[in-house]
């Protein structure tokens, strides 16, 4: 998935700002399954936050409350 963020940035210069972005562009055929949590609505995507365009700069599963930082990361807007 992070691979995909990645593509997808480097190849519309901008961020997509949710998962259906990355479906809508034929990235992904469609939003794969959370492998921890066994569901689709579950990922949550972290924003970028310095400043620069908006968008989803990393992914993680839902299946924790908290990241490997702590927080629970704010899905983008």
């Amino acid at each position: 998935m992070r691979a995909i963020i990645s593509q997808y940035t480097l190849d519309k210069q901008k961020r997509p700002h949710s998962l259906d972005d990355l479906v809508a562009a034929g990235y992904l055929k469609e939003v794969p399954v959370d492998p921890l949590t066994g569901r689709k609505d579950t990922w949550v995507v972290k924003c970028s936050s310095d400043g620069s365009e908006a968008g989803i700069v990393d992914i993680d599963s839902g299946y924790g409350k908290t990241s490997n930082e702590g927080t629970r990361p704010e899905p983008c807007r």
